[in-house]
Formats: structure tokens, C-alpha cells, sequence
């Protein structure tokens, strides 16, 4: 961690660390207010609480999108870098990561699976018999109001999220428990693998392992976007653990993929169970065949066609088979330097060091610049002076510019993050290549204007 940065790394830990609730994660929010905060049932509020009050708070830690399972990496990077520290602060914050990894094993289903919310509370294991996936012959065709909350969930990427979170806690920590949990979910999504003709993966899945409803516009199917996922975490998995059962199941989802296909390097979201057609939702719950069947709100407001990751997870796939496992883990983890390459590599360090030593003042400082650098190559352009490098935007999301001011602007009382993620993801998805390319530009522009000389750009596709 950059030292000057260490101040407000450790304000963001303590935030967590005091918001964080009873049942080990985070909800979308941490409430600071004093007022509004004793809604929530924290972990700090244990034993200060009755039970039945204790009941009626908010206490649902939940794993949609990677939310409990970032800040506990972002907590496991720090315990890293704090390692040794006697400040009380630090030691709050590994008790509030001890927790959490507590809880977020306590999270895992018998088979592996981890639900997309948490309450906190044991189970009975009887009543998560650990099955393999299957398709009803007859499923629901219409949304049915179920709570989706505890299904074996890989929607937006949960169950993966959850696996790359106990992985990182191995490797920083050692502890066996944790290695035991990554394989109890990569053994999930060898189960949750659906039979031919549609060898794939649903979003989520309930206790008898059938692809199940979750939200109104998200029926039942065979689902491209996260099946791209566990097609890239079953390949990376094989070459972190060596367990060759990981690769057995992908050349069949591979083959549905490429059978799939709407338009070259074009997936559908949705396949229909059994009849591997390309299906809609929409929010009266209801399944449709032809995506201007469905309300404009959700035409836009979702991602119901895209590319999904799918071809770089099948070419990521056909490399580890190409070169083989030894020489991929190789590549990901370069052997350090020797002793004697560092000591060559001081060694021919050594006359610029000690002349830039010989350049400080009493001070320490630099206060001149030398000539005698090595001439430019032809073209070069030479400056007046020294320099500044730079600002670089790090994550960018340049359509955002086409509706800045727009979101900040409280249109009812309801307005909220997900109002605000509506509006985003509909400029998003209306949005043209040209129409993306002038806000663009215009955002470039501005950035220049700014300092800014590089841009990290990301688009939802």
C-alpha cells in the first residue's frame, strides 16, 4: 500500500469494519446517521440488542455484485500490509476480515454453492441435498414472486466472486479451510452444469438443481453471459489447482456455443430450456420470443444480447490445452530474479546511481538539470525544460458524459441507486457507435483541458 495512501485506506477499513453487519458482509450502503443506523443490525450491536429487536433490523449481507466479497479482499490486502502492527485500529479491522471469512464460509451451501444474500442464521444440511443439475420436464412460465435470495446463484458472477475471494484468502493466509471452500465451489459448477442438449450453466438454480426464476425479466434458462464465467474460471482454476476434472465439462459447453450463436460473435442472454431459443423478460413476468415484445424500459435497461466474454473464455480454454498447465502457471507466476541476476543488475546500476547521489544538494535535493544525455533519436522533439507526467484517468466511462447533471436531479420520492443505474444503463444501451464516439470525444477533450493524458475506458456492451 503507497504510504501516502495508507491514511485513507485505513478510514475506508474502519468504515467497514464499523458498518459491518451481524451476518459477516455488507449491504449496499453503510448508515453513519445515528438515527437511521438503528435499522441495521451490526456486528457491533450484538449483546446490545434484545433478540426480538434484533429481528426487526436489516442484517443481509449480500454477494450480488462482488459487493461483500470486494471489501473482504480489499480487507485481506490490507491485514497484508499491516502485518505486524500493534496500532488497536489495525487489529479492529482483522476482526471485522476475521468475521467475514467466518461468516462467508458459514455462507456455502453442502454442494458449494453460495446463495446471492446472507442472513446469517446455520442451516439444516438435510434440506440442501447436494444434487446435479437437471431440467424439468415442466417449469413455471410465468414469475411467481419466489424469493430468489437463497438460490445457488451465478448471476452477475456471484458463486465466481465468491470462489476468487476464498482462493485470495488462501493464498495470503495459508489456511486450509479456505482452499477446502474453493473446491467445494468449483465442485458446485461441475453439479450446476446442465445435460444435453443445453451442457451450460443457469443463473441460478434451486434446492432440487433446476434453473429457477429470480428476478421478474430473469426466467429460467440456459445463460450465455455467466456460462462465459465458469468457462473462464473452470480453465483458470485447473491451472492454479491442477485438478484436471475442471476441463472435462467445458469442449461440450464449448460446442453449445458455437451452435448458439444469433450472428457471428453474437450470444443471446437467455435460451429457452429445452427448446434453445432466445428468450426476453420483461417486469409483468411474463417470457417473450422477439425482444421488441418487451417494454422500452426493459429493452433498454438490460443487456439481453452481447458477446459476453465467450470468445476470450473459449480462446483462454484452447490455450491451457495448447501449452499445457506447467507452462500457463509458469507464465502467471515468473520465478524471481536469482541473487546473482539482482546482484548484475546493481552492478550496472551502480555509476548512474552514484552519479545521481553526487548531483544532490546539501539539502538533498535536485536543483539543476545536467546535460549530456544521449542525443534524441531523428524526430524527436526536444522541450524547453523538465516536465510533469501526466494525470491518467484510471476507469473511465465515457458515455456517462451524455447524461451528467441528469442523475443528479431527484425526480421522485423513490429516486435511489437503482433508479440512477436505470438511467445509466439505458443511455448506455441506446446509444449508437457514433453517438458513443462524439461524447467520447468530447469527454477526451475535457480530460485534456484537465491534465489528463491516458484513459482506462469501459463500456457495457
Amino acid at each position: 500500500v503507497d504510504r501516502f495512501a495508507v491514511p485513507y485506506v485505513m478510514c475506508a477499513a474502519h468504515a467497514l469494519a464499523r458498518g459491518q453487519l451481524e451476518s459477516g458482509g455488507w449491504d449496499y450502503l453503510i448508515e453513519f446517521d445515528p438515527v437511521k443506523r438503528t435499522a441495521w443490525y451490526r456486528r457491533a450491536d450484538v449483546g446490545s440488542c434484545s433478540a426480538a429487536e434484533a429481528a426487526k433490523r436489516k442484517n443481509i449481507s449480500t454477494f450480488d455484485d462482488d459487493n461483500s466479497q470486494c471489501a473482504i479482499r480489499f480487507l485481506l490486502a490490507l491485514a497484508d500490509a499491516t502485518k505486524g502492527s500493534t496500532d488497536p485500529r489495525d487489529g479492529r479491522v482483522r476482526i471485522a476480515l476475521d468475521y467475514a471469512l467466518k461468516k462467508l464460509l458459514a455462507a456455502q451451501y453442502p454442494n458449494g454453492a453460495w446463495p446471492q444474500r446472507y442472513d446469517g442464521q446455520p442451516r439444516n444440511a438435510a434440506d440442501y441435498p447436494v444434487l446435479k443439475a437437471s431440467i424439468p420436464a415442466t417449469y413455471p412460465r410465468q414469475y411467481g414472486k419466489e424469493n430468489y435470495f437463497r438460490h445457488y446463484t451465478l448471476n452477475a458472477n456471484t458463486q465466481r466472486d465468491c470462489i476468487l475471494t476464498m482462493l485470495d484468502a488462501w493464498h495470503r493466509t495459508g489456511r486450509r479451510e479456505f482452499l477446502d471452500a474453493v473446491k467445494r465451489g468449483a465442485d458446485f459448477l461441475l453439479l450446476a452444469q446442465l445435460p444435453e442438449p443445453q451442457p451450460t450453466w443457469a443463473q441460478q438454480y434451486n434446492v432440487r438443481m433446476e434453473p429457477a426464476w429470480a428476478r421478474a425479466f430473469e426466467p429460467p434458462a440456459a445463460c450465455s453471459n455467466e456460462s462465459a464465467g465458469v468457462l473462464r474460471l473452470l480453465t483458470d482454476l485447473h491451472v492454479e489447482l491442477g485438478d484436471a476434472r475442471y476441463l472435462e465439462p467445458l469442449p461440450r459447453a464449448i460446442a453449445w456455443f458455437e451452435r448458439s450463436e444469433i450472428s457471428p460473435g453474437l450470444w443471446a442472454r437467455y435460451y429457452e430450456l429445452h427448446t434453445n431459443k432466445p428468450i426476453f423478460g420483461d417486469r409483468d413476468g411474463k417470457i417473450y420470443y422477439r425482444l421488441e415484445d418487451i417494454s422500452e424500459e426493459r429493452r433498454k435497461g438490460y443487456s439481453w444480447r452481447g458477446d459476453y466474454g465467450v470468445p476470450g473464455a473459449i480462446a483462454r480454454y484452447e490455450e491451457v490445452k495448447q501449452r499445457g498447465r506447467e507452462v500457463m502457471l509458469a507464465r502467471a507466476k515468473p520465478k524471481p530474479p536469482t541473487a546473482g541476476q539482482k546482484a548484475s543488475r546493481a552492478k550496472s546500476m551502480e555509476a548512474r546511481v552514484q552519479s545521481a547521489i553526487a548531483a544532490l544538494d546539501a539539502q538533498g535535493r535536485w536543483a539543476s538539470i545536467t546535460p549530456g544525455i544521449p542525443k534524441p533519436e531523428s524526430g524527436a522533439t526536444l522541450l524547453g525544460g523538465p516536465i510533469l507526467p501526466g494525470l491518467v484517468n484510471a476507469h473511465s466511462h465515457a458515455f456517462q458524459r451524455a447524461f451528467v447533471g441528469l442523475a443528479e436531479r431527484r425526480e421522485s420520492a423513490s429516486d435511489d441507486f437503482w433508479s440512477w443505474r436505470d438511467r445509466m444503463y439505458g443511455v448506455a444501451l441506446a446509444l449508437t457507435p457514433a453517438q458513443l464516439q462524439a461524447v467520447a470525444a468530447q469527454l477526451y477533450l475535457e480530460l485534456l483541458c484537465g491534465g489528463y493524458t491516458h484513459t482506462c475506458e469501459f463500456h457495457y456492451l
